[in-house]
């Protein structure tokens, strides 16, 4: 027979004060599975009705990942486990029910473990109850829900992880306060301390640090530990879509779930331990005040005054516009102010403020000497270069080239991820000596990395072009021009690349910094990381073997200025790579910095509904291609023959204007338009695509202050494609007298 004060006896009296609890969570539950299921269903339905062939394989999938892990159910799932750990023990915050539950005959491992189990039960009961029902819901529309049962019980699993974690963590919330506002803020600060000190750390690396790389912030994940931060982690790496629009849906890597799990099981463990020790020692006077235990008062201060105090100074430096006075400023106004709210928190009296002068001491002394650590480099940050016997292999990377890579699935692969992943330079010298020479140093406060440096104005003298047999396409600056000209070799941000090192160490680290070259000055270290075969393998897409094993299902098409394209034959495919691959091991850095694209192959895949779209470049050196091509047909001497153009229009912006006057909204641009064959053949002899400025070239190569639109005469062959861009942009110091004088700004009459 059961006695009154048995686990379940307590288990069903607590469930009665708990009604309200198990309501809500059965109406999320509830309107977020079966009825979210349905919703979602129908408008799915609705958009692919007119693609029957795609309908049935979209719904599944949609399907899935409704039940799925997703980050839309961590927000209620974690304001759920809030909910029930604060509800559960909310009698601790009123005297008077904190007396009458120490009066009945009930030991507290008992009471606990009642209230405890309580609230996981009603979770699970409401969670498996309408997760049935959300399946009963997909069967009735047609959908075969089965499919989905290993995304819906991983799902489960790694929510429930979830809840467990954070409901123990805010019970801990729960017996370390005595007030219930004091408690919901502890609970914020436990579950987001981690991700507000990760995102402050990355903060001042960023903004102090100038070799400061952001895959840096990989490195410091292990910084996020609570159960929020943790799964948000765990699902950002935990599946990945493909590109196939037949096959939807999403690939889950269950050891990144896995492991996701075990690390918030187990801190989820630790905090149940954490919350059951203070429950036990928690006093009865706690009630009604702040802190249960005032030994923790000073610690609890001092972590959050400082990081507080950090991103004070940080918000205020940024605001005024990196202003270091105004930084000291916020930092002092956030230590002084954090300490006011805080002690003001802990007793709920104003009058406060004056006591904690030695926590405030030690909060002051971290925010200077954690200040300090990043403002004056006190680690050596970016004066790190590694020992090279300590380096097992590298990587290089520059920042201001644009490439497609694709994997096996024909997805798309981030740059970062092929080219820093792939590659292993096994000869480290060059890249070292760069950054010993490099390191530290910033160019970057006119040049944005993420566009290439090609529009800074200069004066004349800076590029030299030579003509001849290939035409404009044979543009040469080492050994062409004047190696004494001050506009290629100052150390001016015009001149530099941004690039990216990732040093792999013997010891299994990796590491991560960002720095600027010079593109003439460095040549002889460039030259010799871009020699080594494993920088061609890894940059280049002509090596995406994971790609190009489609290669035969490809078309292929050959295009000398961005909006006119040949498409080539198959049967040269393999010819075509192989040459590419050959005149590419003979290809030095300093010829790709001083060659003028002159044209492109377009590797274009589009088979059961997978995409893939690569463009490789040509260079004027690259002979064994450009011979291959033309034997196609095709012209690789010029961008555009004068015979080709109807007319074209040359538009002059006419910056100088526009900076002596300080008017940024005024348009003083200038538009002509050219119809004559002599003029039209003079300015196409200085005009370069604009499609190819994605392929690095020095910054002072092109005129910024005009383009050129090139309207065509109507083809003979069916190649021709009237919607691809055909503007130009112009080369530098080319620009025939009269095309100037015609585009000069003279005033409003124009």
């Amino acid at each position: 027979m059961t006695s009154k004060n048995s686990f379940l006896a307590n288990l069903k009296t607590n469930s009665r004060r708990r009604i309200w609890l198990a309501v809500l969570m059965l109406l999320y539950f509830f309107f977020s599975l079966p009825v979210g299921t349905a919703i979602k269903l129908s408008m799915e339905k609705t958009y692919y009705m007119d693609m029957p062939e795609r309908l049935a394989n979209h719904l599944m999938a949609v399907f899935c990942e409704y039940v799925g892990i997703d980050a839309g159910k961590l927000f209620f799932i974690t304001i759920l486990a809030v909910i029930a750990a604060i509800q559960g023990f909310s009698y601790m915050y009123q005297r008077k029910k904190l007396d009458m539950y120490g009066s009945v005959p009930v030991s507290k491992g008992k009471r606990f473990a009642a209230i405890y189990v309580n609230g996981i039960l009603i979770y699970l009961v409401s969670y498996v109850l309408n997760l049935f029902l959300s399946f009963g819901v997909a069967q009735s529309m047609g959908v075969p829900s089965v499919y989905a049962v290993t995304e819906a019980l991983t799902a489960l699993l790694a929510n429930t992880v979830l809840f467990f974690a954070v409901y123990n963590t805010v019970i801990l919330a729960v017996m370390l306060t005595g007030h219930i506002l004091i408690t919901v803020m502890a609970s914020g600060v436990l579950l987001l301390y981690d991700a507000f000190i990760y995102a402050l750390t990355m903060m001042y690396f960023s903004t102090y640090f100038v070799s400061y790389y952001w895959k840096t912030e990989d490195l410091f994940r292990c910084m996020l530990i609570t159960p929020v931060s943790r799964f948000v982690v765990m699902i950002s790496e935990a599946f990945a879509y493909t590109n196939n629009w037949m096959a939807e849906g999403r690939i889950l890597y269950f050891g990144k779930i896995a492991a996701g799990c075990v690390h918030i099981l187990i801190y989820g463990i630790i905090m149940l331990a954490l919350a059951y020790f203070a429950y036990c020692r928690k006093p009865s006077e706690a009630c009604g005040k702040a802190i249960a235990f005032p030994g923790l008062k000073g610690l609890i201060k001092v972590l959050l005054v400082i990081p507080l105090s950090l991103t004070a100074g940080a918000a205020f430096y940024e605001l005024s516009g990196q202003s270091e006075f105004l930084c000291v400023f916020g930092l002092i106004a956030g230590l002084l102010l954090s300490h006011a709210v805080m002690e003001v928190c802990y007793d709920f009296d104003l009058r406060s403020v004056k006591k904690g002068w030695k926590s405030l001491l030690l909060s002051a002394v971290g925010t200077a000497v954690v200040f300090g650590v990043f403002r004056f480099d006190l680690t050596g940050y970016d004066r790190y270069v590694p020992e090279p016997e300590r380096v097992d292999s590298v990587a290089f990377m520059f920042e201001d080239t644009y490439t497609d890579y694709y994997d096996e699935q024909m997805n798309n692969v981030s740059r970062e991820v092929y080219v820093l992943g792939n590659m292993q330079l096994l000869d480290i010298e060059p890249v070292l000596t760069l950054a010993q020479r490099r390191m530290g140093i910033n160019y970057s406060d006119s040049v944005n990395p993420y566009e290439p440096a090609l529009y800074a104005r200069a004066g004349a003298g800076a590029v030299s072009v030579i003509g001849g047999a290939d035409g404009p396409t044979s543009v040469f600056l080492a050994g062409k021009v004047n190696a004494e000209e001050p506009l290629l070799t100052e150390e001016t941000p015009e001149n530099m690349r941004p690039v990216v090192v990732r040093y792999n160490m013997k010891n299994g680290r990796t590491i991560y910094r960002r720095f600027w070259v010079h593109f003439l000055n460095d040549s002889t270290e460039l030259d010799q990381i871009v020699a080594q075969e494993s920088y061609k393998k890894s940059t280049s897409p002509v090596y995406n073997d994971a790609a190009f094993a489609k290669a035969d299902k490809m078309r292929i098409h050959f295009s000398r200025n961005g909006y006119q394209q040949t498409e080539l034959s198959r049967d040269i495919t393999k010819k075509l790579l192989e040459a590419y691959k050959r005149d590419l091991g003979g290809f030095t850095y300093t010829q790709s910095v001083t060659e003028l694209v002159c044209g492109e192959l377009r590797f274009e895949y589009n088979d059961n509904y997978s995409y893939a779209y690569i463009r490789l470049p040509i260079y004027p050196s690259f002979a064994e291609v450009r011979a291959l091509v033309e034997s196609e047909g095709c012209i690789t001497d010029s961008y555009i023959r004068p015979e080709e153009v109807q007319t074209l229009y040359v538009t002059n912006s006419n910056s100088e204007l526009r900076n002596e006057s300080g008017d940024d909204y005024k348009d003083y641009s200038v538009e002509e338009e050219f119809s004559d064959p002599s003029e039209i053949a003079r300015i196409l002899d200085c005009i370069y695509p604009d499609c190819f400025v994605d392929y690095y070239m020095p910054a002072n190569l092109l005129d910024s202050d005009y383009y050129v639109q090139v309207i065509a005469k109507a083809p003979d062959d069916s190649n021709y494609r009237s919607d691809y861009g055909s503007t130009y942009m112009v080369l530098r110091d080319r620009l025939p007298e009269f095309v100037k004088e015609r585009t000069v700004y003279r005033g409003e009459e124009e």
